[in-house]
């Protein structure tokens, strides 16, 4: 079997709080919609921008197609950084967390995966 590109729940996040997660995300106003066929030179500039305020962000991926949309959510995983979490055809991209005690205010630090 191959590793899900795509899990349930957020690597350093539980369950119960990658559902949090997705329903605040599922709540918010999405920073774009995207379209099958569509050109996306963007998209990466807009997120990582959009991290600069928010920490959860949410792609509008209705007419795109589940498989198109799970591509776009891995490319962003590895482009922006960030954590795809896929909910009713949305792409809701978490930023992980802010590493503080180090000073580095601005960069963002993926949290490290449990041992779930």
């Amino acid at each position: 079997m191959y590793p899900r590109l795509i899990k349930n729940a957020a690597d350093g996040l539980t369950f119960e709080q990658t559902k949090e997660m997705k329903n605040r995300g599922l709540n918010s106003y999405p920073l774009m919609k995207l379209t099958r066929n569509g050109v996306y030179v963007n998209v990466v500039d807009r997120v990582r921008e959009a991290f600069g305020t928010e920490d959860v962000v949410r792609l509008d991926c209705t007419h795109v197609g589940e498989s198109d949309c799970k591509r776009i959510g891995v490319k962003l995983r590895d482009l922006v950084p960030c954590l795809p979490i896929l909910e009713d055809e949305q792409i809701i991209l978490w930023r992980g967390t802010i590493d503080k005690e180090q000073g580095h205010d601005s960069s963002t630090v993926l949290a490290e995966p449990s041992d779930c």
